[in-house]
């Protein structure tokens, strides 16, 4: 996953019906990821970017960003993790030779204008607390201010361009 922002604090990110979101939140964070190959289970945890930089400041601590956004599923597959982790393990991944370099990105809203009630939420629900702990301790600094860092952030343009920023691996027929 990769989390949008805007140069505007999360508090003005509006995205009213039928508005693509990209016109509202077009940035992301160029730098900052962290790979990590689990063997036993085939899983490459990608964790960083926007979120680490403003609510975790230590990176093994922050959620995890690797998803599997597609399976043919099947009676016996399930999931162990959410989406970040599958049964059978084949489902996960790739090899241990090829983890560093992703072959996609699902670009992630998280960051619009009820960013603060979604935090609220989940608190009551209990089924994310370490997460959502970090974001409300850090929820004022993080409505009111921007997450724009001109150094770290990148404007999506196009897929094309993605592909270039982050380095995702494409397929030859592309």
């Amino acid at each position: 996953m990769l989390d949008m922002y805007s140069r505007h604090p999360v508090a003005h990110n509006v995205v009213l019906e039928g508005q693509d979101p990209v016109s509202v939140c077009s940035f992301f964070d160029r730098t900052g990821y962290r790979y990590e190959y689990e063997p036993l289970t085939n899983t490459t945890w990608i964790k960083g970017g926007v979120r680490s930089r403003i609510f975790f400041s230590e990176l093994e601590t922050g959620p995890a960003l690797n998803k599997t956004p597609l399976v043919l599923w099947r009676r016996h597959f399930a999931f162990l993790k959410s989406s970040h982790q599958l049964w059978p393990f084949c489902l996960n991944g790739r090899s241990k030779e090829s983890f560093e370099n992703p072959t996609g990105a699902l670009l992630h809203y998280k960051f619009l204008f009820d960013f603060n009630h979604k935090i609220k939420e989940e608190l009551l629900r209990k089924q994310h607390t370490q997460e959502y702990t970090s974001y409300a301790a850090n929820l004022d600094a993080g409505l009111k201010s921007t997450y724009f860092d001109p150094k770290i952030s990148a404007e999506f343009v196009d897929w094309k361009s993605l592909l270039q920023i982050m380095d995702i691996q494409c397929s030859k027929s592309l």
